[in-house]
């Protein structure tokens, strides 16, 4: 009896030492690092390449926005629409101070200063940096284009008095008097004489 559990003690041993040592059987640390090191790789690389794609998202959205001479059609603030006696336009920018111009007899202007743009929210955000009494503030706006049509809303309270209200980012494209959104409606000046987008 003895003598049998050390045979199938032996064995046990053996089979053992075979499955640890013999090629086919045994685990090489060094593939496990390397697999593990390439499966990082991958990530990372996949991970580039997203932020790649959304890089290049953003710019195709930003150069549709920015450089372009914009007419206002319409703008409603807390769910009624302006009327417009004058012609009103936009000038976007990333760069430089984006301003919305009134051109009355007398031209003025709003000053909201370069924006930036974050494709990958759905909607898309658009960010202006206002300055304001000696402080750059940002505003927090949602922004759609299509061929040649833009909509822009941004918070409709910005101060009260000198103090920015830091208002939330809109959520939807329609303005009320409960959440008091500035909806933006534009057009580019050529869209509008053509009806093609250019």
């Amino acid at each position: 009896m003895a003598n049998n559990t050390l045979v199938a003690s032996a064995g046990a041993l053996l089979l053992a030492c075979v499955v640890c040592l013999y090629a086919p059987f045994a685990v090489n640390g060094s593939d496990l690092e390397t697999e593990d090191s390439l499966t990082a790789k991958v990530a990372a690389l996949e991970k580039t390449v997203a932020e790649l794609r959304q890089q290049i998202h953003n710019d195709r959205i930003t150069s549709a926005l920015a450089g372009h001479y914009w007419v206002e059609v319409s703008r409603t603030v807390a769910g009624e629409q302006e009327e417009q006696s004058e012609e009103v336009a936009w000038r976007l920018s990333p760069e430089v101070s984006s301003n919305r111009y009134i051109l009355g007899p007398e031209v003025s202007s709003y000053e909201y200063g370069p924006f930036s743009l974050d494709a990958s929210k759905e909607p898309a955000w658009i960010d202006f940096k206002v300055p304001r009494f000696g402080q750059e503030h940002t505003v927090k706006g949602i922004v759609r284009s299509t061929y040649g049509k833009c909509e822009i809303v941004i918070p409709g309270k910005l101060f009260d008095g000198s103090t920015f209200l830091s208002p939330d980012r809109p959520t939807s494209f329609e303005s009320t008097a409960d959440n008091g959104y500035d909806v933006y409606t534009l057009v580019r000046d050529r869209y509008k004489k053509t009806g093609v987008w250019q």
